[in-house]
């Protein structure tokens, strides 16, 4: 049975002239799209996730992670299901769905099971692609992670229109070089610009020895019509630890003639950090440099968002603590800086399927919060605790190499997080199986040391559960007193 051909969209003229004038296909990757990638695929655990766009023809990935192939035909392609409607598409088990049980990338690689893909609206509900998700094993994608994944495609969409506008900005310094006028010219050129691209320009002339700022410009620093900028000053608006930056960069266009970029918080002068994004070029006439002109974009809630998706990506959503993806990060950091030992901990709530079976979810998850608190008054300052998932935690805890330090952590984390738990008026038991390895000590990599404290933990309970033990080079298991 041949694999049946993806719907139309409605607006497909529309949506292809929207596409196009985006003007990014077939353009080079872009780190900050790539990152998007990464906390998706990250973020649901699946080893691929694309910033897919659907072409009249093709769907071609302008970033991509766990996938080689740059564009597969649009007759094949999820995605063009997917951009036929505002809400995400789920496809839990490709083999069992009729749109895609035949296809080749089901049948062959990358041997396609699990889609989740959010649609990428831009104006006018135009959908260029998608984001999406993909897994080589059939699953299902819970609510929370929808909302999040839902989340990173609005950064994605983000990212895209300030491509537009970059690539506005640039033809408007090109035209500000040609042009070679003088400095209140440009300032009367850039504010009609500013009005229309919310782009704020900026020029120092070092004939007259000033800075002149738009309007835009003033209002985003906070100052009115009368403030008479500097250098000096324009560079202080910036935090202390950035300046020799700001000052680097426009020294660097002055001096050598080198155009610059940056993405740095700026202090207005009310107190309000805003994040703001610079570009500039060197002014030059007659083969000299006379000056440096540029633009500034207010780019806080854009910025805002993706650090708060990136705390989201590394953050498990029931307990606050880092997940898994978090945790093997700063397990490998760890694990590099081989001048410091550190002992890894795993931690399993003893009987949990029991709480879940007799008392339900709810109670199961309020069980999970209770053990988080609980093991977060165990930890030191300086150690990682994160949930690995289900009733699974883990604990980094740099310096804790003797007996005596990592056997009193043990304890602790033992005693608190196993006391008794209340939930709907009775009180139940929590008890902890803990296993613990030392590196380098028990291995020199993230998967030995995963091996040596399971086998420890895998000890624990089979000593009768409630008790930890640590990893033996040697053959045996210490075990607590």
């Amino acid at each position: 049975m041949p694999t049946p051909r993806p719907p139309m969209p409605r607006n497909e003229a529309a949506r292809l002239r929207t596409l196009r004038s985006y003007d990014v296909l077939d353009t080079p990757p872009k780190a900050s799209l790539d990152l998007l990638c990464q906390f998706a695929a990250r973020m649901l655990g699946a080893p691929i996730a694309l910033v897919s766009l659907v072409d009249e023809h093709r769907q071609w990935f302008k970033a991509k992670v766990g996938l080689d192939a740059s564009e597969t035909p649009r007759d094949l392609a999820f995605c063009a299901h997917a951009i036929c409607d505002d809400v995400t598409m789920v496809v839990e088990d490709a083999r069992l769905d009729v749109r895609f049980a035949e296809n080749p990338l089901v049948t062959a690689a990358p041997d396609i099971r699990f889609y989740a893909g959010v649609p990428l609206t831009v104006e006018n509900g135009v959908r260029l692609g998608t984001l999406c998700v993909i897994d080589r094993v059939p699953r299902r994608l819970t609510p929370e992670e929808n909302e999040q994944l839902r989340r990173l495609a609005e950064l994605v969409v983000a990212d895209l229109k300030r491509g537009v506008l970059e690539k506005q900005l640039a033809g408007q310094l090109a035209k500000t070089r040609r042009a070679a006028q003088v400095a209140r010219e440009h300032i009367r050129r850039s504010d009609q610009a500013a009005r229309l691209n919310a782009l704020g320009w900026w020029e120092v002339d070092l004939a007259a020895g000033k800075v002149h700022w738009s309007r835009q410009v003033r209002r985003l620093h906070g100052v009115g019509p009368r403030y008479v900028p500097t250098l000096e000053r324009a560079i202080d608006f910036y935090p202390p630890e950035v300046r020799k930056q700001v000052a680097a960069d426009v020294e660097g266009a002055l001096v050598h003639g080198r155009p610059f970029r940056f993405e740095l918080p700026l202090i207005r002068a009310d107190g309000a950090r805003r994040w703001v994004s610079v570009v500039g070029e060197p002014i030059r006439r007659g083969g000299a440099i006379t000056g440096v002109s540029g633009a500034i974009q207010d780019i806080h809630e854009a910025k805002e968002a993706l650090l708060k998706v990136e705390r989201l990506a590394l953050t498990d959503p029931m307990t606050g603590l880092s997940n898994r993806a978090d945790f093997n990060a700063r397990l490998a950091a760890a694990c590099r800086d081989h001048a410091r030992p550190f002992a890894l901990v795993l931690v399993d709530v003893d009987r949990f399927k029991t709480i879940n079976d007799t008392l339900g979810h709810d109670a199961g998850d309020a069980a999970i919060v209770a053990v988080a608190r609980r093991l977060g008054f165990g930890v030191r300052a300086g150690d990682t605790l994160a949930r690995l998932g289900g009733d699974e935690f883990a604990v980094i805890a740099p310096g804790a190499a003797d007996a005596g330090t990592l056997g009193a952590l043990l304890d602790r984390l033992g005693t608190g997080g196993g006391e008794p738990w209340t939930y709907a008026g009775r009180t139940h038991m929590l008890g902890l199986s803990l296993g613990a390895a030392i590196a380098p000590e028990h291995g020199h990599t993230p998967l030995d040391l995963y091996k040596a404290a399971d086998l420890a933990l895998y000890a624990a309970k089979q000593a009768g559960r409630g008790c930890w033990r640590v990893h033996n080079a040697r053959g045996g298991l210490a075990i607590a007193a």
